[in-house]
């Protein structure tokens, strides 16, 4: 491409994307295993956004741009642990149970 002077005409440089474009593949898998370890802890009910958020060490907007809520997370991460065919650990408690799974995989 020339402009009208006859000059080359220079597209600008594409930036790599920043921010909320880039999803961390570290910061996602810290917001896993706080699913892991909230859901031991308190169970489903009780479970928050709020709480996985603190325990992974991140916004919450980090989470719910992920996910686009707690049942979504929770699904995500249990049909995760259900595609890699583990054995369901049966110790008898929820909480020893999810460990199990969390230090598995």
């Amino acid at each position: 491409m020339t402009t009208n002077a006859g000059e080359p005409q220079t597209r600008p440089r594409r930036r790599a994307p920043a921010g909320a474009a880039v999803l961390r593949e570290d910061v996602t898998d810290a917001i896993r295993a706080a699913v892991f370890a909230e859901l031991a802890s308190v169970g489903y009910a009780r479970m928050s956004i709020e709480g996985i958020a603190r325990r992974a060490g991140v916004g919450k907007t980090a989470v719910y741009r992920r996910w686009r809520s707690k049942l979504h997370l929770v699904l995500d991460v249990v049909s995760a642990l259900a595609v890699q065919g583990l054995p369901a650990p049966d110790t008898g408690s929820l909480e020893t149970d999810l460990r199990m799974l969390y230090e598995v995989t």
